[in-house]
């Protein structure tokens, strides 16, 4: 599956395309919801710092990673248009996240509080078999990931990114390509040069 990155999505219809949720359950998805605007290289939640919150992007770029005690950042996604991201652990428990999310471009988004996503899945029963799908993808894609970082050699692995996100590296730092990838930046700089 390839990723049109400068290709915003009607939130709706994304939603749509899981579950058959009524105009009055997206009403009051997108009417609990904080919409927020966030400008490139901007923080939308700090590690550590904030209460967490469900991210849902309407447009733009996040980056989700982990800064370690060394200062080096890991990064764990990119997500885009139509796309959720954040702490599931600190917000299932309503502590301060482990990760950071960046804007990588201008970005719109949507951030739910537990609590908001709790209200949310009481009064229309329809997301809960919407996040349940949500989160089913995306320990799937987790597995396949968590696979290839232990199984392929790093070309393989850059091959597959380039693949999946085609437009990614007209936005975003090499540096946290290599980091995505689990490889230095000095490694990832002739890894590109010799394909």
């Amino acid at each position: 599956m390839t990723i049109d990155l400068f290709d915003p999505k009607d939130l709706r219809a994304v939603v749509k395309s899981y579950v058959d949720a009524s105009d009055e359950a997206l009403n009051d998805l997108f009417g609990q919801a904080e919409k927020r605007h966030f400008k490139k290289n901007s923080f939308v939640i700090h590690q550590g710092e904030e209460p967490c919150s469900f991210v849902f992007i309407e447009s733009g770029c996040l980056m989700t990673y982990l800064t370690d005690d060394n200062g080096y950042d890991h990064v764990l996604m990119f997500g885009f248009s139509g796309w959720w991201t954040g702490d599931i652990k600190g917000i299932t428990n309503e502590i301060p996240s482990d990760y950071s999310i960046k804007a990588l471009a201008d970005t719109e988004v949507y951030m739910f509080s537990k609590n908001q996503f709790e209200t949310l899945c009481e009064a229309h029963p329809v997301f809960e078999r919407y996040f349940r799908k949500i989160f089913q993808n995306s320990l799937v894609s987790n597995q396949k990931r968590v696979m290839r970082q232990i199984s392929a050699n790093a070309e393989e692995k850059y091959k597959a990114f380039r693949t999946r996100f085609p437009k990614l590296e007209l936005m975003v730092a090499q540096k946290h390509i290599a980091s995505y990838l689990g490889i230095t930046p000095e490694f990832f700089s002739s890894l590109r040069k010799r394909l």
